[in-house]
C-alpha cells in the first residue's frame, strides 16, 4: 500500500519546491508576508515548539493523510461549503521519517485539547480517518455562526520539517 499525505497547492506557488514558512522569509519574503497574515489574530501559534522535531510551528510545511474528498464531503453534510483548492499528493517515501510529527486534538465537555506525538506508520490509517470530533467541529461551527471555520483544525496534522519537492507530483482537486 502506498501511503499517500497531502497538501494544499498554494495559490502563490513559485517554482518547485514547499518551503516552512520561516524558511520562506529569505526566499520568497511577499510570499512570506502574505502568508504569515493569516496568524495574525492567534499570535500564540507561530512561535509554538514543536517537541518531537525541536523547532517551531512555522518551521515545518502541514500535511495531512485525510484525502481532501473525505473533508469535503464532510463540510457538505454539515451543510458548509466544500473545499475548491488543489492538493499535491506527496507519496510518504518522498520524506524523511525522522523529521515528522503529528498533532491530534481530542474534544470534551470543555471543549479541544491537542496534543503531540511521534509520526507512526503504523497508525496511518487511523490519521487518514476523519472522526467524530472533526465532524462535532463542523456541526458547532454551523450552529455558532462562526466568523472563521479552520477546516482542518481537528484533522491529524502531519508536520514535516524540511523541504518538499513537488515536481512531478500527482496534483488533485476534492
Amino acid at each position: 500500500m502506498k501511503h499517500i499525505l497531502y497538501h494544499k497547492v498554494p495559490p502563490d506557488m513559485s517554482g518547485e519546491i514547499i518551503y516552512p514558512l520561516n524558511q520562506m522569509k529569505s526566499i520568497f519574503p511577499e510570499i512570506y508576508e502574505a502568508q504569515f497574515k493569516k496568524y495574525d489574530w492567534r499570535p500564540e501559534i507561530p512561535v509554538q515548539r514543536i517537541p518531537q522535531l525541536n523547532c517551531l510551528w512555522n518551521d515545518v510545511v502541514f500535511l495531512f493523510a485525510t484525502h481532501p474528498s473525505v473533508v469535503s464531503e464532510a463540510l457538505v453534510e454539515s451543510e458548509l461549503n466544500p473545499l475548491i483548492h488543489s492538493y499535491y499528493e506527496i507519496p510518504l517515501d518522498r520524506l524523511d521519517m525522522n523529521n515528522l510529527s503529528v498533532k491530534r486534538w481530542t474534544r470534551d465537555n470543555e471543549g479541544y485539547h491537542e496534543f503531540w506525538e511521534e509520526f507512526d506508520i503504523s497508525k496511518f490509517d487511523f490519521y487518514q480517518k476523519l472522526d467524530e470530533g472533526t465532524r462535532q467541529y463542523f456541526e458547532d461551527c454551523k450552529n455558532s455562526l462562526a466568523q472563521r471555520l479552520l477546516v482542518y483544525l481537528t484533522v491529524p496534522h502531519i508536520l514535516y520539517k524540511g523541504t518538499i519537492n513537488v515536481s512531478g507530483l500527482n496534483i488533485i482537486k476534492p
